[in-house]
């Protein structure tokens, strides 16, 4: 589980860092939180007043970016809590933030997460991996092996690319190219043939499956606007 912390109180954060790592849960710090933006978390814990730029208007950006992250408030004060669950706060913890609280909202969230996000088995020249479905970018075929890219790591498969591809195919996983095969979830934009995904990866799109590519990403969009996919 990825966690960020941001709070323009140093010390705040050394202690909540102190106690996430206490839980066995490493953690990024930022001070700036216009530099948490672009990064990809499971869990964002955001002081409500920074100077910069304050925790509501981040945790709007950040809902917007990543839909699906836990965003979890600190603040000092009470009269935020209205605003904070405007943007779909997991929780909202009163400063001074105690171990029994984050072991609380820890467990919340990881119970949350386990029961949101559907997860596969793959076989892996390494052995059995098992991961979320959703943390999945793309499968790509590569100096004769196929490669599974997340946010953060590579993994080397030993099935084939078109097995994965029939494997994935409900989980709106698609072939844009011969030699990828995509999550339609984690694509942030199409311009001409060029796909990026959420990570800025470029994945070409072939001509000849342009027709179909663009359709199927419709249909996931417009599925999670209507909230058919999570």
């Amino acid at each position: 589980m990825k966690i960020a912390l941001c709070d323009d109180e140093i010390e705040v954060m050394k202690e909540l860092e102190q106690i996430l790592h206490g839980l066995g849960y490493p953690c990024d710090r930022y001070q700036d939180p216009t530099q948490l933006i672009h990064h990809s978390y499971d869990v964002y814990f955001l002081d409500i007043g920074m100077d910069l730029m304050n925790g509501i208007e981040t945790g709007k950006q950040l809902r917007k970016a990543y839909p699906k992250c836990c965003i979890i408030y600190l603040t000092n004060f009470d009269d935020y809590r209205s605003q904070a669950f405007g943007v779909h706060a997991f929780d909202y913890l009163k400063k001074p933030v105690t171990k029994e609280d984050i072991e609380r909202v820890i467990k919340d969230v990881t119970a949350f997460i386990d029961k949101e996000t559907p997860k596969c088995s793959f076989h892996t020249k390494d052995g059995v991996l098992q991961l979320p479905i959703d943390d999945i970018l793309y499968f790509e075929f590569l100096g004769r092996n196929v490669i599974l890219h997340t946010s953060d790591r590579q993994y080397t498969m030993t099935q084939s690319l078109h097995t994965i591809a029939d494997m994935m195919k409900s989980y709106h996983f698609v072939m844009p190219h011969k030699s990828f095969c995509i999550n339609l979830k984690n694509v942030k934009l199409l311009k001409g043939y060029d796909i990026t995904m959420i990570n800025q990866d470029i994945i070409p799109l072939s001509q000849k499956r342009s027709s179909e590519f663009r359709k199927a990403l419709n249909d996931v969009l417009y599925e999670q606007i209507r909230g058919g996919i999570k």
